[in-house]
């Protein structure tokens, strides 16, 4: 089996080396997208992904606003990931499959990215 791919949608410097880190180490390939415009080159170009992170507010779009531009290329999860996940409003929300608090220690990050990629894959 191929190792899983993420597409992770962060603007964030730090963030993007954390996810890194923790997908290095289990095993994961992670590509990143800085801006809405980059992740909808890239998920054309790049795909297919077994799972989309999709920080909630990006520097050229919300991402609730970018997940139906991603949709028609992708039938994986697009996650919902950001540091104030009670503080999404119900509708902004419901554009994602999931909402996760990327505030999580890696291990937490580690188990969440497991169990998307394993039931999508089920």
């Amino acid at each position: 089996m191929n190792k899983p791919k993420i597409l992770y949608i962060e603007d964030f410097e730090a963030s993007i080396l954390i996810m890194n880190y923790i997908c290095k180490r289990i095993g994961y390939e992670c590509v990143t997208a800085s801006t809405g415009v980059e992740a909808e080159k890239i998920i054309a170009t790049e795909g297919p992904f077994d799972l989309l992170l999709v920080d909630i507010n990006l520097p050229d779009i919300q991402g609730d606003q970018l997940v139906p531009k991603l949709r028609p290329h992708t039938d994986s999860p697009i996650i919902g990931f950001t540091v104030t996940p009670d503080e999404v409003s119900p509708e902004r929300a419901q554009a994602f499959d999931g909402l996760e608090n990327k505030a999580f220690s890696p291990e937490q990050v580690e188990k969440m990215l497991k169990s998307y990629i394993e039931n999508h894959s089920a």
